[in-house]
C-alpha cells in the first residue's frame, strides 16, 4: 500500500458493501468495554479489519 496523505479522504471515498457494514451494536460493545478513546479506535480497527479478512476469504471462496 502506498503513503496514504490524507486518512479521512481515504476514509470519506470508502464504499463498505452492506454485509460487513458495523451496527450500532458493535459501537456500543466497543465503547462499554473500551478503556479510553484510543483503546476505542484501535478495538474498532481491529474489528474492521476482521470484517475485511473475511471479505476476502468470501471473495477467494467465490473466485474458486
Amino acid at each position: 500500500m502506498g503513503r496514504i496523505k490524507s486518512v479521512h479522504k481515504v476514509i470519506e471515498n470508502l464504499e463498505v458493501k452492506e454485509a460487513y457494514a458495523p451496527c450500532v451494536s458493535h459501537f456500543e460493545e466497543i465503547k462499554q468495554n473500551g478503556h479510553g478513546i484510543w483503546d476505542m479506535m484501535w478495538d474498532s480497527f481491529k474489528f474492521g479489519y476482521l470484517q475485511g479478512m473475511k471479505a476476502a476469504k468470501a471473495e477467494r471462496r467465490r473466485a474458486v
